[in-house]
């Protein structure tokens, strides 16, 4: 009976196998139109997000303090120096009453332009200088910054990441391949991107998020790595009465400082630094092995002499006795 019901259980197996082998060798139907109806939905959901952010900006100035007329038609996005200067004239005879809300309108702006690569954030970097100063100025504007990249580093998984493909494939791919070869040193890596003038500040945003590029690393990087450029803006900003011109300030010595520090970011990722860690590191280790071998020496030593010591009670209490 057992010998039965062993075959019976056998040949019920292999039915089994059989049926789900001819289950997978038939072809699955996809429907062709699904990966355009899934670009289309990703379509709409980013603009859907982008009027949802414009409606936020213009809702904020819709609702700002009473201005006057001639301030108020005076609104615009500033492209050049004398736009900033007029925007700071407007917006500081305003500030001391009304700093949070000239703040939150300011910050709405910036990480609007960010987030959908806009240019002109520089221009908002001279401003920000000019309404608040270096102690404000420049840690606000790094977080704007690096909130306004990640804006743009969720919109590269809806349309950012495919249009890349399609109209740079060969700048994605070397991208790729530089990232894949700093894997161990992505933070610095990142770091030396950010600082760096030679990639653009928008390819990386949309580009990192495909291949991977962890959101901590992200986020952590764009904040440090724009603060020099930020720092000379905002400073700039402070004195904007003598600029007259972006050349003053983006100068080639502002392009060498850069490049400088951006380099100095690679520092940690080159093959001799890392032997030298490594080679600290290990010796560390050694000497904490060291250090904890003589400790349980030390410690069994201790219990050792608590027990002659217990013994040594043992015997007067038994000579007193």
């Amino acid at each position: 009976q057992n010998f039965n019901l062993l075959m019976q259980t056998r040949s019920r197996k292999k039915a089994e196998a059989a049926a789900a082998n001819e289950a997978t060798a038939q072809p699955t139907k996809t429907p062709s139109l699904q990966p355009e109806s899934s670009d289309s939905t990703k379509t709409v959901i980013f603009v859907v997000v982008f009027l949802v952010a414009l409606a936020s900006v213009a809702f904020v100035f819709l609702n700002f303090p009473p201005m006057r007329e001639e301030h108020r038609a005076k609104l615009s996005l500033p492209k050049s120096i004398e736009d900033v200067k007029t925007l700071g004239d407007i917006f500081s005879s305003y500030k001391e009453d009304y700093f949070y809300t000239v703040m939150l309108g300011f910050s709405l702006v910036y990480i609007f332009l960010q987030t959908f690569s806009i240019p002109g954030s520089i221009f908002l970097s001279f401003l920000g200088g000019t309404l608040f100063g270096r102690a404000v100025a420049i840690p606000l504007v790094c977080f704007l910054a690096a909130s306004g990249a990640s804006g743009a580093f969720a919109m590269s998984f809806l349309v950012g990441r495919r249009l890349l493909q399609h109209f740079a494939p060969d700048k994605v791919d070397l991208f790729g391949r530089k990232l894949q070869e700093h894997r161990n040193n992505l933070a610095f890596y990142f770091l030396f991107l950010r600082v760096s003038p030679l990639l653009p500040n928008w390819f990386v945003n949309v580009a990192s998020p495909i291949f991977s590029v962890p959101f901590h690393i992200f986020f952590i990087g764009t904040f440090f790595g724009v603060m020099p450029q930020t720092a000379i803006a905002v400073n700039a900003g402070v004195t904007l009465k003598d600029i007259q011109s972006v050349s003053d300030v983006l100068d080639v010595k502002y392009f060498f400082t850069l490049v400088v520090l951006a380099f100095g970011a690679l520092i940690p990722t080159l093959k001799p630094v890392q032997n030298f860690f490594d080679s600290l590191l290990s010796r560390n280790a050694k000497k904490q092995d060291e250090k904890g071998c003589f400790l349980s020496y030390l410690q069994s030593y201790v219990y050792t002499l608590e027990i002659y010591n217990c013994e040594a009670e043992l015997c007067v209490a038994a000579i007193w006795w």
